[in-house]
Parts: structure tokens; sequence; C-alpha cells
């Protein structure tokens, strides 16, 4: 607890615990492994035991220098790959730095990747990008010899042995035969992954034609559906009888008309009194039942299936026009949705309101 703040430490109980002594050992295990090959790529003899006892050549000392060196060019480059591939090139006099892969919209800029290391005294001290080479301690950091990782491996034996996973008996087969089986299992388990990735790569290939097919089918709906209410929108305008003479709504289109902005499909417009009667509307928050006369909703379509409502108080409009599309309609009919709110303060009755523009756009 630190200033207020309460620090919880979450530990999953599902997760199977291990020994601690046993991860020592298990970690103890992998790093010999990588030891002994380290050490059989340059030497070899009669057995494991022989090969780390022996003393150490020029010549082999001169070729593990060579692997190491290679192998920490491989390292390097590996590693600039795969920086080149998380991140953009330097970005332009007048843009900022930019991650190669989109972050939610918003994010500020990542700052620049470091430089990559330019020599073998910046990286650790021995390692190799095959998983051969395994880091040595810090006081090694000089004194990188080939002696010094016979000698090493050396030691990691005499506490395996102690730990009765291998023997001197043997010449230290054990570890020979457990390298072999590594080996061995590696080989299947990349041929195994391989057919996986095959596998999965087909049935990534066939979902994406199957998504390209519905998607296609999915246009080739909507457009069916927005072509059928197109032309019943316009079948009902050329069947619609104009409004009776001298009533609000033959003033309302007059006015449209007179304007120049009489929508393709038709204006209605209805008083909030006239529109409870119908049952359409179920009630208004903040307003008294004397203010309903007042209160107009002006419903237009200038778009197949997409409705615009206007609402005013005392002929001077009120808040932002609101858009509805009949199939968020019929959507919420087919949901069982009763009513829905407009305006934020109107609760209207979802199949009283899509059965009104139903009769007066489409019928």
């Amino acid at each position: 607890r630190d200033q207020g703040e309460v620090y919880l430490t979450l530990v999953n109980r599902f997760a199977k615990i291990e020994d601690e002594s046993e991860t020592r050992m298990r970690q103890l295990l992998t790093e010999t492994k990588r030891l002994v090959i380290s050490v059989l790529r340059v030497q070899y003899g009669r057995n494991l035991l022989s090969v780390l006892e022996s003393a150490t050549a020029q010549d082999q000392e001169r070729t593990f220098q060579e692997q190491r060196a290679a192998e920490t060019e491989r390292y390097l480059q590996s590693r600039e790959k795969k920086r080149a591939q998380t991140w953009r090139g330097p970005a332009q006099p007048d843009e900022q730095p930019r991650r190669l892969l989109p972050g939610p919209e918003g994010e500020a800029p990542l700052p620049p990747p470091p430089p990559p290391p330019k020599s073998l005294a910046s990286l650790p001290s021995m390692y190799f990008a095959s998983g051969s080479f395994v880091c040595l301690k810090p006081d090694d950091q000089t004194s990188l010899t080939f002696s010094a990782l016979k000698r090493r491996a050396l030691e990691n034996m005499a506490k395996l042995e102690a730990l009765h996973i291998v023997t001197k008996k043997d010449n230290y087969q054990d570890m020979l035969n457990m390298i072999a089986k590594d080996m061995l299992n590696r080989h299947r388990r990349k041929t195994q992954r391989k057919r996986e990735y095959e596998s999965l790569t087909k049935t990534l290939h066939n979902l994406e034609e199957k998504s390209a097919y519905l998607d296609e089918q999915k246009k080739s709906y909507q457009d069916y559906i927005n072509t059928c209410i197109a032309q019943q929108t316009k079948k009902s305008g050329k069947n619609r009888r104009g409004p009776i003479p001298f009533t609000r709504q033959y003033f309302h289109v007059k006015e449209l008309q007179k304007a120049g902005t009489m929508p393709q499909f038709g204006s209605f417009k209805y008083t909030v009194s006239e529109l409870m009667k119908k049952g359409v509307i179920i009630s208004i928050d903040e307003s008294v039942p004397k203010q309903y006369s007042q209160m107009t909703l002006t419903i237009s379509s200038d778009e197949p299936g997409v409705f615009k409502i206007e609402a005013a108080v005392m002929g001077v409009r009120a808040g932002e026009r609101l858009e509805v599309r009949l199939e968020d309609l019929l959507q919420s009919q087919y949901n069982g949705v009763q009513s829905m709110t407009l305006f934020d303060i109107a609760k209207v009755n979802v199949n009283l309101l899509t059965y009104l523009l139903n009769k007066k756009f489409y019928v």
C-alpha cells in the first residue's frame, strides 16, 4: 500500500505450480544440452567425457570463434529483419513516426525503435540464433573461449550427476541419448506443425472463399430489397391522392411545393395529440397535455426506406432532425421490442409507428 493505492497480486488457481527445485533442474538440463551441442560442433572424440576433459587446440579455438562470429552475424540479420517488419522506415520531415500495424484510433505515435547493436560487445556474452549458444555468467564476458565453454559444460555435468540424471561411469552417454531423442522429437514436432499449418492455411482459404460468397449473397439480397422498396414507394406515390383542401396537411404540402423542398416520396405533418390518439406516441416527458396540440412531428422521405422525423413547438424547430430506417423498425419488431424513444423524450409504439409509415408511404 502506497499513498492510498492498493496493489493486488493475482494467482491462477488452475495453473500447475511446479516445485522451484524442479524448475532449476530443468533449466540446468536445458542449458547443459546446449553447451554440449556447442562443443560437439567444434570437437568430437570417442565419448563425451573425453571430449570435455581434453585440452583445447588452437585450431579448435579458432573454429569456435569463427562459428561464434558467423552465428552472431546471422542473429543480427534476423533481429534487424524482425525490427523492419515491426516498424516502418524513418518518417518524412512533415510526418510523425508510425507503426506498421494500425493501432486504436487516436493512439499517440510510438517513439522510434532502439538502434540495432553494432558490435559483439553490446550483445549477450554467448548465444547462437539457432538456440545452441546460451548466455554465460556476467564475469565470463571477456573470457568467452572454447575452453571456458567446455569447463562450464563439465561443471553442469557434475551438478546433473549429483541429481542422478547422468553418470560419469558411462562417459555421460545418457546426455547424448537425451540430445538425440530431443532432435528426433523436434523433427516430429516440426513435421506435425507443418501439417497443421498446411491444414490451417487450407481452412483459412476456404473460409475466405465462403466469406466472399456470403458477402456477395448479402449484397444481392440487400440490392433486391432496396429495389423492391423503391418500386413500392414509387407505385404508392403515383396512386396517392392529394390532401384534403384547407387541412393542416394541405397547407404543409403547399408550403413545401412553394419553397421547392418537397421530398421525393412525400411528407406528412401530425400534432402530438393526433399521434397519441392513434397510439403511435405513448408518452412525452417534460410536457403537459395542453401543449400537445402545439407540438408537431413532420415525417418525410427522400430515400427508399429512410424517413426523416422533425419536431417543432409552435412552429419553431426543436432539436436535430432524426433519421429512422424501415429495416431497423422491422428488426425491432422481429426482436419483440414494443417501444422506442425519439428525441430522448418521446416514447413511441414500434408496431404502430411501422404501420403508420407503411400506410402513408407504401400503400
